[in-house]
C-alpha cells in the first residue's frame, strides 16, 4: 500500500523511516515525530513493500509522493550487506543515516537466550521485544506474564517463544507456504487428463499413497498443519518445567 499524495504547499512530514528488509522484499513504514520519554508512538498507516531489485528506483519517489522527509531511520535486515548498502546510500542523500538493529543480549525487558544472541535474526528479535512490551503496556499491574508464542509467516515462517520472565527460550525456523509447496507440487504433480492412468495400470499400484493423484487443495492443507505443528513444539517447552536449553532448540 502506497502513502497518498500530499496537497501541493502541504509541510513535509519529520518522522522516522522504519525498514524491514527481508528474505523476498523491503517494507517500509513511518512514525510521525512527537514522541517524549518514555511515551509509545505508534507508526502511521503509511507502509510499502518492494522487492529487493525495485528499491533503487522505487524508494525515493515514494518518499516524495508521501512528501515524508525521514530526520532519522532504524532497521532490521536479513538479506545481506548488499541490500543495506543500497538502503543506506539512498537516503544518505538526504542526510538521513540508518541506525541497523541487531539481535543483542537484552532489550527492554527481554532477554536473549541463545548461547551467540547475534546469531539471531534482527526481525525476530524486535518482533520479540515488541509484544513482550505491547503485553506489559497493556496489562493491569501485577498481572503476572504468560508465555508467548510469536509466528511470523513469510517466506519463510518463524515461531519464537518468550517464557514468562520474558527471555527468549527458543524458536524454529520452517519452510513458508510457497517454498513448501513447490517441492511437493514437482515430486506430487498429477498427471492430465490425457497421460492419467487407470487404476489397474502398474504405474498406479506401485505408486506411495501420498504420491498418488489428488486434488490440489492437499498441497495447501499440508502447510498450515506443519506450521501448527511447530507452533506447538514451541509452546510446551516454555509452559513445562523442564524445557530444553535455547542453544539445543532448532534455529
Amino acid at each position: 500500500m502506497s502513502a497518498p499524495a500530499q496537497p501541493p504547499g502541504s509541510t513535509p512530514r519529520a518522522g522516522t523511516l522504519l525498514i524491514d528488509a527481508g528474505n523476498t522484499r523491503v517494507k517500509f513504514g513511518w512514525r510521525e515525530d512527537g514522541a517524549t520519554s518514555g511515551q509509545a508512538v505508534p507508526r502511521t498507516p503509511l507502509q510499502v513493500a518492494f522487492r529487493h531489485e525495485e528499491v533503487a528506483e522505487a524508494l525515493l519517489p515514494w518518499l516524495d509522493e508521501a512528501d515524508l522527509r525521514p530526520r532519522a531511520a532504524m532497521g532490521s535486515n536479513v538479506a545481506g550487506d548488499d541490500s543495506e548498502r543500497t538502503i543506506a546510500a539512498l537516503l544518505a542523500r538526504n542526510g538521513c543515516e540508518v541506525n541497523w538493529i541487531r539481535a543483542g543480549r537484552r532489550l527492554l525487558g527481554v532477554t536473549n537466550g541463545y548461547r551467540h544472541p547475534e546469531r539471531l535474526g534482527a526481525d525476530r528479535w524486535l518482533s520479540l521485544v515488541g509484544i513482550w512490551n505491547r503485553w506489559h503496556r497493556q496489562a493491569a499491574p501485577g498481572t503476572p506474564a504468560p508465555v508467548h508464542v510469536l509466528a511470523h509467516f513469510g517466506t519463510a515462517t518463524t515461531v519464537d517463544t518468550l517464557d514468562g520472565a520474558g527471555r527468549f527460550v527458543g524458536g524454529l525456523i520452517l519452510p513458508g507456504r510457497d517454498l513448501m509447496r513447490r517441492p511437493a507440487r514437482r515430486a506430487c504433480r498429477a498427471p492430465t487428463a490425457r497421460s492419467r492412468p487407470s487404476p489397474t495400470t502398474p504405474a498406479t499400484r506401485s505408486c506411495p499413497a501420498w504420491r498418488r493423484p489428488r486434488p490440489a487443495p492437499w498441497r495447501a492443507s499440508g502447510w498450515p498443519h506443519a506450521n501448527a505443528s511447530g507452533r506447538n513444539r514451541c509452546w510446551w517447552p516454555a509452559a513445562a518445567p523442564g524445557r530444553p536449553s535455547p542453544e539445543k532448540s532448532p534455529t
